[in-house]
């Protein structure tokens, strides 16, 4: 459960979101589908070094191996 100040917090964010011009909201949009990316990026990297996505791309591979896969 989000405590009262990150409530708080994320209230006073929302509320000067709807202040925002288009083009400071589209600002704001891309650099949090920037930052999102970089996020996802970073877990990726630490997901495929750890080894969990192994199975993944052993999955894949067995696949295409047995020819249930299509070009692009």
């Amino acid at each position: 459960m989000a405590s009262l100040t990150a409530m708080t917090t994320l209230q006073e964010i929302e509320a000067a979101i709807d202040t925002l011009d288009d083009a400071e909201f589209r600002e704001l949009q891309k650099w949090i589908i920037d930052r999102d990316n970089t996020k996802w990026d970073a877990q990726m990297d630490v997901d495929a070094s750890s080894g969990k996505l192994d199975a993944l791309a052993a999955s894949a591979l067995a696949a295409l191996d047995a020819g249930k896969c299509t070009d692009l």
